[in-house]
């Protein structure tokens, strides 16, 4: 375990597996990301890592947070059941309501803005990634889409 940035503590492992943890709490990364080859370059400039669809819902299965930063009308015509919604421009000031112990999976339409997010998380010492290709991604993977109404939406 060693200081991160920001006071963050950074406990993984890059011989563990997401899969080993069901409670979605700071833990490893999933298998093949270098977490510390990462980190060990200035953590300032340090990019999010990435992830497919499927890898970003096993890991919200096993509890981490999607943060859809899409704008408002996106988010009501469709998003990930499970995603909360905070829009990119507001993400500086809603920090507060984001959890340090959780990893944290950052989505928008086509992957773009939900890396700024990420981006900007991870150097702030959040366990974040980036959903790589967004909800355009999500949809062709046949992952679900509700509207604000919980009936089935899309991605606009």
């Amino acid at each position: 375990m060693r200081e991160g940035p920001v006071g963050s503590l950074v406990t993984t492992t890059a011989s563990q597996s997401v899969g080993e943890r069901d409670d979605g709490h700071v833990g490893p990364p999933p298998d093949g990301w270098a977490w510390e080859d990462q980190m060990a370059n200035d953590p300032s400039t340090a990019r999010a890592p990435s992830l497919e669809p499927d890898q970003a819902a096993g890991m919200v299965d096993a509890g981490a947070l999607l943060v859809d930063v899409r704008e408002h009308h996106e988010w009501r015509a469709g998003h990930a059941e499970q995603a909360i919604h905070i829009p990119l421009a507001a993400l500086a000031e809603r920090l507060h309501e984001l959890p340090r112990d959780r990893h944290l999976v950052c989505v928008c339409r086509s992957g773009g803005r939900s890396s700024l997010a990420a981006d900007t998380l991870h150097r702030a010492g959040y366990s974040a990634w980036n959903l790589t290709g967004g909800m355009s991604a999500w949809v062709e993977r046949s992952l679900p889409v509700v509207d604000a109404s919980g009936e089935p939406g899309v991605v606009v």
